[in-house]
């Protein structure tokens, strides 16, 4: 089955639940306290921090960390959202 295929078929993360996972990876990663995550703390290569960081402010809140998620991109492809 293709991956398209199996995003149709199977259970898809609620935006609240994307919240939530979003807010844990901060809560886990954020050494400074102020709920925004920089390159560093996120622990990814710069090029892929900027795919995250759409504001380009150098920090990644919950809402850009939402819009990065691989599997909510390729669920938005899929269903077209």
């Amino acid at each position: 089955m293709s991956v398209i295929g199996f995003i149709r078929n199977h259970w898809v993360p609620t935006p609240q639940q994307m919240n939530q996972s979003s807010a844990r990876v901060i809560k886990n990663s954020d050494s400074d306290g102020d709920k925004l995550l920089t390159q560093s703390e996120l622990g990814i290569r710069p090029e892929n921090f900027s795919k995250v960081d759409k504001n380009n402010d150098q920090l990644a809140d919950v809402k850009e960390l939402n819009a990065y998620t691989p599997f909510r991109q390729i669920f938005k492809e899929v269903k077209g959202s």
